[in-house]
């Protein structure tokens, strides 16, 4: 996958944990009303506070500007993605699904190397137990010839 569209989806995956209740932990509030208002608190807490560290360094009214700017393009991509999947245009089915499959790749890359990393350390402990057994033989073997040897 091309890195322009992993950034692209990367922004759709992040916009929707953080901005669809769908997917965020709001979910988990019954109401929808209280979603909305507890999105909406938080919505415009962030914006003060990028705002306020932005005046500081930048003047009100460039920041106000700039906040703008970038809230605007941020509603308008998330309205370019909701547009494609709600009419299921081919070139976003096609990056959507390509992006699920390398998702479900990296769970499946990760859980064959748990199970490799299982492997090694059963190997490990069957190598240091066989060490463990070779050094008790061993003294045993030693014990048994510095006592026969002594008589």
């Amino acid at each position: 996958m091309e890195l322009f569209k992993k950034i692209y989806m990367s922004f759709y995956d992040s916009w929707n944990l953080v901005m669809d209740a769908k997917y965020n932990p709001l979910r988990h509030i019954p109401s929808l009303p209280t979603q909305f208002y507890i999105t909406m608190v938080l919505f415009i807490g962030w914006a003060v506070a990028f705002g306020l560290m932005a005046g500081y360094y930048t003047g009100i009214f460039t920041s106000v500007l700039v906040h703008t700017g970038v809230i605007f393009m941020l509603f308008f991509t998330a309205s370019t993605f909701k547009d494609a999947e709600r009419d299921k245009k081919i070139w976003w089915t096609e990056w959507l699904e390509e992006w699920e499959l390398q998702k479900a790749r990296r769970v499946q890359q990760r859980e064959n190397l748990q199970e490799v990393m299982k492997l090694r350390n059963r190997s490990f402990k069957t190598a240091l137990m066989q060490n463990v057994n070779h050094e008790e033989n061993t003294k045993v073997v030693n014990e048994s010839d510095s006592g026969s040897s002594k008589q």
